[in-house]
């Protein structure tokens, strides 16, 4: 920790296994990976900047603890690591919104995962080299992995591996296929025009798929990246980095006919939906997707940091119409006046947005959106306002909620 927090730099233990390049998480201020229980940090991976705020502070706690002054739950050096974290960024690696949270402040909390898909593959090819995961005294670690939460990108192996025979205390994770990366290529980078946003992607077993940015957007990188790290390559004609799930408009399907007489309506094979909850007199329900965006914990980090305090010069009708236009600009066939936008109990600083599906659209099609890619679309609305305003983090994260809208005005009566 001392030279970490003197020169920066990265430590692991030697018993983690790299499986990619961490130079994607170089950006991250601090960087490190909540442990597979969700309550501890498994710091057998950490990354710092010099002159860390956070990992002077463990180091803090840790004379503290030699002292008697401080008293540990668990491991000590994971357990001072996560309250070190928790006290000098205002937020918890062990929940999702805090994980949001700190990745906004430059915090990268990777997670530690079993039993997932690379882990099978990978598995089969390390017991070929005579490679085993080991198993503790009381736990089988086989197959745990370092992940990215947001892409599912594999960063490492996390735990004890041995050269041992799988009938030596060892385990292995069987698989019949290898692993497949996917290496992609902008065909015409950052040209706009007609037929100019073409991705090729050619996987290490061989095979290829070709795909597209959407109409008017550009795919912007000049080099090949790894499809497992980045999620989307394109940037709108606004300028934003489009999502990469597009909402699909659909033909909306014709009204069924009036029935003359009440009839029993068929049976379902799936359960009734719950009763809707109580609305405004005259509003008709619709699904919508919701979510809920902070620029309040960014902003007392950084007073913290800066021991001073921060004001934001910009005025929330400003907020609101970059909100509102960096959503129609990140989102394929998403509009602005689909959109709304509010203060959560008055703070301006506390947005809640609201997107209304429109014909042919439905409130899952755009939560599907939202959730591809929601750290860009924070980075996005963050270049939008400028360094007065820092990138917000989730409050709430994207879901569907009820709301209310008013009926089509009923028709003018007919002429005589």
């Amino acid at each position: 920790m001392a030279q970490l927090f003197l020169h920066g730099g990265m430590y692991l233990d030697t018993d983690v296994q790299l499986v990619r390049s961490l130079a994607p998480l170089a950006g991250s201020r601090l960087t490190t990976v909540l442990g597979e229980s969700g309550d501890h940090v498994f710091q057998a991976l950490v990354a710092s900047e010099p002159g860390s705020r956070t990992i002077r502070r463990s180091i803090d706690y840790w004379g503290e603890f030699a002292r008697g002054e401080r008293a540990v739950s668990s491991l000590v050096g994971p357990d001072l690591l996560l309250k070190a974290i928790e006290d000098e960024n205002f937020a918890s690696p062990r929940t999702k919104s805090g994980r949001l949270a700190l990745r906004a402040a430059g915090v990268e909390i990777l997670v530690e995962a079993r039993g997932t898909t690379f882990a099978r593959e990978q598995s089969a090819c390390l017991a070929s080299e005579g490679v085993y995961r080991a198993a503790q005294t009381f736990e089988n670690n086989c197959g745990v992995t370092v992940q990215q939460e947001e892409t599912g990108a594999t960063f490492a192996y996390s735990r004890m591996m041995r050269a041992k025979p799988a009938g030596d205390g060892a385990r292995s994770c069987a698989s019949a296929e290898p692993p497949v990366s996917w290496t992609c290529n902008c065909e015409h980078p950052v040209q706009k025009g007609a037929g100019q946003n073409g991705i090729t992607c050619v996987s290490s077993s061989g095979a290829s798929k070709r795909r597209f940015c959407a109409e008017h957007a550009v795919c912007e990188h000049m080099s090949s990246w790894d499809e497992g790290l980045v999620a989307s390559p394109c940037r709108s004609a606004g300028g934003h980095r489009q999502l990469s799930t597009n909402v699909t408009t659909s033909p909306s399907p014709p009204p069924p006919p009036p029935s003359a007489s009440p009839s029993t309506p068929p049976p379902s094979a799936s359960p009734s939906p719950p009763p809707l909850p109580p609305l405004d007199p005259g509003l008709v329900p619709v699904e919508t997707t919701s979510f809920t965006i902070s620029f309040e914990s960014v902003r007392r980090l950084l007073r913290a940091l800066q021991q001073q305090t921060v004001t934001f010069t910009v005025s929330f009708e400003k907020i609101k119409t970059a909100v509102v236009d960096t959503i129609a600009d990140s989102v394929t066939d998403i509009t602005t006046d689909q959109i709304t936008v509010e203060p959560v109990d008055g703070n301006p600083n506390v947005l809640k947005v609201t997107i209304y599906p429109k014909e042919g659209q439905t409130a899952s099609q755009i939560l599907d959106a939202i959730s591809s890619d929601p750290n860009t679309l924070l980075q996005n609305i963050g270049e939008e306002l400028g360094e007065n305003v820092p990138t917000p983090s989730f409050v709430v994260n994207p879901s569907i909620v009820i709301a209310g809208v008013a009926p089509p005005p009923p028709p003018p009566p007919a002429k005589k």
